[in-house]
């Protein structure tokens, strides 16, 4: 089993885990994301660095229509600080793609309270 060290990391760090230490990390936390019942799951964005191919972050991205239309939302898990991210993907009058972090570097707990407070 292969152990994986960031060295892109900021803040917290994640050490020397294996692959599946932190597939474990990264499942527990999307499973304690509360999803809202009208959010309709979509697909994984993962990030990877280009030159090593080493896990950056794992996205899970659905899809929900509000008055305004068709907006994507990512919900990101950042594996060098262990903590989690949303993203908001929305595409302008001429279906340009246009991306906005809401909130970055927080808790489980903490995006569960977004989520239910802002949607």
């Amino acid at each position: 089993m292969s152990q994986i060290t960031s060295k892109y990391a900021y803040g917290r760090q994640i050490g020397n885990k294996t692959e599946k230490e932190i597939e474990l990390i990264v499942n527990n936390f999307f499973n304690s994301i509360q999803i809202p019942s009208h959010w309709q799951y979509n697909s994984i964005d993962d990030a990877y660095n280009s030159s090593d191919k080493v896990l950056l972050s794992s996205g899970h991205v659905f899809k929900t229509t509000a008055d305004t239309g068709t907006m994507y939302i990512k919900i990101a898990f950042i594996i060098a600080s262990e903590r989690g991210a949303i993203c908001e993907k929305t595409f302008d009058d001429i279906n340009k793609p246009r991306y906005r972090t809401v909130i970055s570097n927080k808790t489980i707990e903490q995006i569960n309270e977004y989520i239910q407070q802002n949607y």
